[in-house]
């Protein structure tokens, strides 16, 4: 009995072999500074790119006293194909802070057609000292994935007694948040088309077929054995 488990098991293994999973398309960045991290943005509204030592990241440009009077930072991206979409996976970070001097707040939207918006995520004011990562890390929901574009604004809020004072300090609003010298992803969107070809039966590669008859050689000798 042990034989036959055996057997039957290494031709299910066989017929399991699978390579590594990738996207139709496939985009990421890390630091949002350099050119190609910028080539899908479609437009930035009171946003700028902010250089520190150790970071690069995306904030508002002025902020205000209260986050009901402020103007959050908009980045907005889109991305068209021609091809027609399935589905569709996200990873974005846009981290808040909370300091003496100011406070982040954000939201992330999604759309078909960069006009009716749906809220995707929202990262909220941590404790004071603290900070909120704010990844959205998962499948975009089909209400917001269109036939062919897939549109994201990131809306950053940053309020506060110095944000008052032109916006100096809005820092504690970010969009993709990057450690220079790394090579950690800060966005990433992976994009499956829907297939709309017949799909013709699967040849087994080479080292299928001798791993098939391994297995049903096997197979024989058990039941020869039996007999």
């Amino acid at each position: 009995m042990k034989t036959l488990i055996f057997a039957m098991t290494f031709i299910f293994l066989s017929l399991s072999l699978t390579s590594s999973f990738a996207y139709d398309f496939e985009y990421s960045y890390g630091d949002p500074s350099l050119a190609a991290s910028q080539q899908y943005i479609n437009s930035t509204v009171n946003a700028e790119l902010r250089y520190e030592s150790d970071f690069t990241y995306w904030k508002p440009i002025v902020g205000a006293s209260t986050e009901a009077a402020t103007s959050p930072g908009l980045i907005t991206y889109h991305f068209s194909f021609t091809d027609e979409i399935s589905e569709a996976y996200l990873f974005l970070n846009m981290p808040t802070f909370n300091w003496s001097y100011s406070d982040g707040h954000n939201f992330l939207y999604a759309s078909t057609d960069g006009t009716n918006w749906e809220e995707l995520n929202e990262v909220t004011t941590p404790a004071y000292s603290g900070y909120n990562m704010g990844y959205y890390n998962q499948l975009l929901p089909d209400s917001v994935v269109g036939l062919n574009d897939i549109w994201l604004q990131a809306r950053l809020y940053s309020f506060g007694s110095s944000a008052a004072q032109g916006g100096v300090y809005t820092n504690t609003a970010q969009l993709s948040r990057y450690t220079v010298g790394t090579e950690s992803t800060t966005f990433s969107l992976g994009v499956d088309f829907a297939d709309t070809t017949p799909t013709p039966d699967p040849v087994p590669e080479p080292a299928t077929f001798i791993l098939l008859g391994s297995g049903l050689a096997g197979l024989a000798f058990y039941r020869r054995k039996r007999k």
